[in-house]
């Protein structure tokens, strides 16, 4: 017997079950209306490819896709656009291996995720111990690089890198470089003499995976939010 023979028997064998599977797309379509600047089509489109996927290897379709939608946007692709994803079958499988990561470690959360996904290349682990690459944060770096006139606002900036960064996306930490280096918080002596070195500096200081993005493709509104974040230092 089939995938899809195993599947249609399960929905035979249990209505409540095939009720479910009926009323799901009005599930994604609620969930739409509560999201702005996602095109209903491209929703659409990809929760089909993950229905498809999920009847291939018959497997049962959750009652919503929220969790999975969550699971692209902050950790599979935190820095596309939704209309712009290509969505690939690997994809739903290495959501369920996220979703398996998640019951059987306790502490499992979207933060890990990132982390793992963005590290496998690297053969680290975020639970694994004696990681040989993980890089580390190093802020006290920072202590040289910025103007001393911003010195009583070091321990604040530290702080709240430390909060904030883990959960940023690459976009987001070169949103942050870029207001940095557009701004005189650097010291005029040991300010890089291009934005391209002072990204990789920066990543480096902050303990992540270097980011790559040239400043014309650096959103405008991640500037914003990072000058709203730490206004302390840009006000």
């Amino acid at each position: 017997m089939g995938a899809k023979e195993k599947l249609e028997r399960q929905l035979n064998d249990n209505p409540e079950l095939k009720k479910q599977f009926d009323v799901w797309g009005a599930g994604i379509r609620e969930s739409i209306s509560k999201k702005k600047g996602i095109l209903e089509s491209d929703y659409t489109k990809i929760a089909e490819q993950y229905e498809a996927y999920l009847r291939k290897e018959a497997k049962i379709l959750p009652i919503n896709f929220e969790e999975f939608f969550s699971w692209i946007a902050k950790c599979r692709y935190p820095d596309e656009p939704f209309g712009a994803l290509k969505i690939q079958e690997n994809d739903f499988k290495l959501f369920h291996e996220f979703k398996e990561r998640k019951y059987n470690t306790t502490d499992w959360n979207e933060n890990k995720e990132w982390l793992f996904l963005n590290n496998q290349s690297q053969g680290s682990n975020p639970d694994s111990k004696g990681s040989k690459h993980k890089k580390q944060m190093n802020l006290d770096r920072l202590d040289n690089l910025m103007n001393q006139a911003f010195r009583e606002l070091f321990d604040r900036f530290k702080s709240d890198l430390k909060e904030f960064v883990p959960n940023y996306s690459k976009m987001q930490i070169s949103a942050l470089a870029s207001v940095i280096y557009d701004s005189d918080i650097l010291h005029k002596k040991t300010r890089p003499e291009n934005f391209k070195n002072w990204q990789k500096q920066f990543c480096d200081i902050l303990g992540v995976e270097e980011s790559t993005y040239k400043p014309s493709n650096i959103e405008e509104e991640k500037k914003e939010k990072m000058k709203d974040t730490y206004y302390y230092l840009f006000g």
